[in-house]
């Protein structure tokens, strides 16, 4: 049976492929068709470039997990305004590009090399289960979206430890200041599962439980392009029964 499925699913592909390039041939013969003496735009068949499949995708490839936590964290964030952010292994190329073009600095840290220089953006490489490079409590405003997870699992040349994804949290406690806000996200569940060596799905009240020296101040989580709020107050009692969701937590430090 999974021979015939498969016979049929490249029969159906091969189809499938006969029908983009024909389109794209006929596409060819219109445009040329179409074309004035004067055209700069002549079409070339040294020049010819074919992407045959894009007309049947649609307008964006949008992460579901992704897409939302970056605007719903970014705003919070610039709301705030703080003079600097530091954050620990976001995405560049979404979130952290919505902090820099509201004007804020950040000051990133990745285990990873970053090989670009961005206006507004400070870089350094690290390991940030160990973040003893930063001072204890001088950090205002700080930021892991999508990124506890994979700590400890080797994924990204970072060393194995089970242990990982909580030392990083006691870590990035350690440096926010008193009164200072943690932004984080992960991707959560009903149930703690690792999925070796991508990424641990973390059950949903783990995070604000090894967190022990901050309260928790607004909670939300994703899951299918929307955005679910969690009020505090019923957060204790809040069961998560969804294992595609991605928790969403802004953090206050208070005094100890």
């Amino acid at each position: 049976m999974k021979l015939i499925s498969k016979v049929k699913k490249r029969i159906s592909h091969l189809k499938q492929r006969k029908i983009d390039e024909n389109k794209f041939k006929r596409d060819i013969q219109k445009y040329i068709a179409l074309c004035d003496d004067d055209e700069p735009f002549k079409y070339s068949k040294e020049d010819e470039y074919p992407i045959i499949t894009e007309y049947r995708k649609e307008a964006a490839r949008l992460d579901s997990h992704y897409f939302i936590q970056d605007i719903w964290m970014a705003k919070k964030i610039i709301m705030q305004n703080p003079q600097i952010h530091y954050d620990i292994g976001s995405r560049v190329d979404g979130f952290l590009s919505h902090l820099l073009s509201a004007g804020l600095k950040v000051n990133m840290i990745d285990i990873r090399p970053l090989n670009v220089e961005v206006d507004g953006l400070l870089f350094t490489q690290g390991d940030a289960t160990d973040l003893t490079n930063i001072e204890e409590g001088s950090v205002d405003s700080l930021s892991s979206l999508h990124v506890i997870e994979h700590f400890g699992l080797g994924r990204y040349g970072d060393e194995l430890d089970p242990k990982g994804w909580i030392k990083g949290l006691k870590a990035m406690q350690r440096i926010v200041a008193v009164g200072g806000y943690f932004y984080i996200s992960f991707p959560t569940g009903g149930r703690n599962r690792l999925f070796f060596n991508a990424h641990r799905v973390i059950e949903y009240h783990e995070v604000a439980r090894v967190l022990d020296k901050m309260d928790l101040i607004e909670a939300a989580y994703t899951s299918d392009y929307k955005l679910y709020e969690v009020p505090v107050e019923a957060f204790l009692d809040f069961h998560m029964s969804d294992e595609r969701a991605c928790a969403l937590y802004i953090f206050k430090k208070r005094e100890t």
